[in-house]
């Protein structure tokens, strides 16, 4: 069953146009939405979520319509930025309460179980909460109404290493439970580390859309001098980067040139050359 599907989707705005994207998403997978700022990827995740409209195509949740969900898939969604849509003066004691009120899975139990583990105080106001805090209670809220689709934009981004190797390791879990996270991140290397397919946006248009396995074993990355560039076979060079320092950096498919310096592309590597690199 495919959790997630978006067919040939269009949005418009008047300097900027998702251009006909299309994916899916199956249950277990984590899925890393890559691009550079403006490629599309908030856009989308908040066409998912219901908050921003379409023009044209097709957004499927639970092989639903999103226009069409019921309450009860609905409490199975769940959207997370990096901050809080909720009363800052609101104690968390109090915010379960109101939550107890809107989702039928609530469980209260369960709740203050991962407000323990995340070290979260309950009788912390929401405003008193760091940014880390916020983006985990978040995930609390989420886990304790049996959320099975997870949409997250960004939600990691400002946090230090601890916090987001905690949060990294919450979502693997959720995976591995069967549930499907759909995470959009500047952080390729927290993407690169727990995903296991990407989705590459650019200016619109999904220009990558593979397993992780698969496109790190696609790419071979290259860093070399002048004289070296000036004798290897331009014909086997997918894109390139010359820097100020006389430098140039590469991709090629794998094992099509033969240099001591080879290594394994990773995310930022190919997201880079891809989207800054030049053509021969």
């Amino acid at each position: 069953m495919e959790v997630i599907t978006i067919k040939n989707l269009n949005k418009e705005y008047k300097k900027f146009k998702l251009d006909n994207i299309s994916f899916s998403l199956s249950a277990g997978t984590i899925c890393g939405f890559i691009g550079e700022n403006g490629a599309g990827k908030s856009t989308t995740l908040k066409i998912l979520a219901g908050i921003t409209s379409f023009n044209s195509g097709m957004a499927n949740i639970f092989e639903k319509n999103i226009d069409k969900l019921s309450k009860n898939d609905r409490d199975n969604i769940s959207f997370i930025l990096d901050e809080l849509n909720f009363p800052d003066s609101i104690k968390i004691f109090q915010l379960e309460k109101v939550l107890h009120n809107i989702f039928l899975t609530w469980d209260k139990d369960c709740f203050f179980d991962y407000l323990t583990k995340f070290n979260i105080d309950k009788n912390k106001r929401c405003k008193e909460l760091s940014k880390g805090m916020k983006v985990k209670l978040n995930l609390a809220i989420s886990l304790s109404h049996k959320a099975k689709v997870f949409i997250l934009d960004e939600p990691t981004n400002g946090l230090d290493p601890i916090a987001r190797d905690e949060i990294l390791d919450i979502l693997s879990s959720v995976a591995l439970d069967g549930g499907t996270v759909l995470i959009s991140s500047h952080i390729v290397e927290d993407l690169e580390r727990i995903c296991n397919q990407i989705i590459f946006i650019h200016q619109g248009r999904i220009i990558l859309n593979e397993y992780k396995k698969d496109l790190l074993d696609m790419y071979d990355y290259f860093k070399v001098d002048q004289e070296t560039w000036d004798k290897i076979d331009k014909s086997m060079v997918i894109k390139y980067k010359d820097n100020v320092d006389g430098v140039h950096e590469f991709i090629t498919l794998k094992d099509k040139l033969d240099l001591e310096n080879k290594r394994r592309a990773n995310l930022s590597d190919i997201m880079i050359l891809i989207v800054r690199g030049k053509s021969i």
